[in-house]
């Protein structure tokens, strides 16, 4: 079914919406990198479009934070002698 749901979005159809949960849970298991090929490749409905790049958004800043939380940690565990 989801599969389904994924075609209609790549043909550009608009997505019910009982189907956004679906929609979400897939643009959720996708690497940040191939949501992105995604978005630039494929037109995808305005609305599905919409939920894509915001979930992108999030797993970029997800990454930064991770990013920038380790270098934190990194730089303070190297002081600290023990």
């Amino acid at each position: 079914m989801s599969t389904h749901i994924l075609e209609a979005c790549f043909r550009g159809e608009e997505p019910e919406l009982l189907h956004l949960p679906v929609l979400t849970q897939a643009f959720n298991a996708l690497p940040a990198m191939t949501l992105y090929n995604l978005i630039s490749a494929i037109r995808l409905h305005p609305v599905a479009a919409r939920m894509a790049s915001k979930i992108l958004c999030e797993k970029i800043f997800q990454t930064n934070l991770n990013n920038a939380v380790n270098g934190i940690i990194e730089k303070y565990a190297a002081r600290r002698p023990y």
